[in-house]
């Protein structure tokens, strides 16, 4: 009759070892243990346990690698070169489109119930040499550039500010764009102190970061997410007063999309904090550009419409062009 008993040797270091499986083979006859079939027996028993090894090795080898695959890639490799396509990946249309309502398109999921927000390190994010510039440029956002909603007094102006920073530090996409915004603008105001932050590279980190989270669908996912809704509006802010007017439409109908998506603007999050950004946002850059808006009433409902436009509040310093 066969018995198998697990036996594991024991190690004075402490260091854990393989367990030995061992089999028990009982016989009446010495010479028995020389016949074929136990020599079969015992060549099945080898092999059979070595199979068994291989195969938990691949199995482990495996979880591993789908654990890697999995796991949430929240940070850009602060080396990495900008890509040739520095475009978002938003689908493309000649103008406002007041066809885009929110009735359009089915809500989100599980919109209204976020997961917490995380904090982020930005120095975990960047390049090292440009570190030192960090504080500055986030004081100088939050001292010049964080007031710029209307009709607001300062205690509401701090808590609005306190609300959206929260935001915008869970995640690095509106992080990028936030950073980038202040930044460009401090070097218009202030040309002799000039900071070593590559605009043209954190621009780029900021749209693959935007372009990998629009793959991210489902529940809670980023795709249209608070966070990414901010990072997005903050960067049509970017291209408005810094770069391209082609890519800030680009942007806005993007968001056009998004918003459609979450079923609407009063759907957002923050307390209204996000609804009331952007309209702030499209009521200054169709003053700016002269162009229609991306939010008309008729097409996107909101709690309040859209505030008055005041070019000097939200150029915060800038000429405009």
């Amino acid at each position: 009759m066969d018995e198998e008993s697990n036996v594991s040797s024991g190690n004075k270091s402490g260091t854990p070892v393989e367990s030995i499986d061992f089999r028990f083979l009982n016989f009446t006859n010495p010479k028995d243990a020389k016949d074929a079939s136990t020599r079969r027996s015992v060549r099945s028993h080898v092999t059979s346990k070595q199979h068994e090894k291989q195969r938990k090795r691949a199995a482990a080898e495996q979880a591993r690698r789908d654990q890697v695959a999995s796991s949430p890639d929240g940070f850009v490799s602060p080396t990495l070169q900008v890509p040739d396509s520095r475009r978002t990946s938003y689908v493309e249309s000649s103008g406002p489109s007041e066809t885009s309502s929110p009735e359009d398109s089915s809500p989100a999921p599980s919109a209204s119930s976020p997961p917490p927000l995380t904090r982020i390190n930005p120095l975990d994010m960047y390049p090292e040499e440009w570190h030192p510039y960090l504080r500055p440029i986030m004081d100088h956002y939050i001292e010049s550039m964080s007031i710029d909603l209307p009709e607001t007094d300062s205690a509401s102006r701090a808590l609005l500010r306190d609300r959206f920073l929260s935001l915008v530090f869970s995640d690095p996409a509106p992080l990028h764009a936030l950073i980038l915004t202040a930044a460009a603008h401090w070097s218009k105001l202030r040309p002799d102190q000039q900071h070593q932050i590559n605009l043209l590279q954190l621009r780029g980190m900021a749209i693959q970061e935007i372009n990998r989270a629009m793959a991210d669908h489902g529940p809670n996912g980023r795709a249209t997410s608070d966070v990414m809704i901010a990072a997005v509006g903050k960067m049509a802010t970017y291209e408005l007063l810094f770069g391209d007017r082609n890519t800030f439409h680009t942007h806005m109908t993007g968001l056009q999309r998004m918003i459609s998506l979450r079923g609407g603007l009063p759907q957002l999050g923050a307390d209204g904090l996000l609804e009331r950004i952007l309209l702030w946002i499209d009521s200054n850059a169709s003053d700016i550009t002269n162009g229609a808006l991306y939010f008309p009433s008729a097409a996107f409902s909101s709690t309040n419409g859209h505030p008055r436009p005041d070019r000097r509040l939200f150029l915060m310093g800038l000429q405009s062009s």
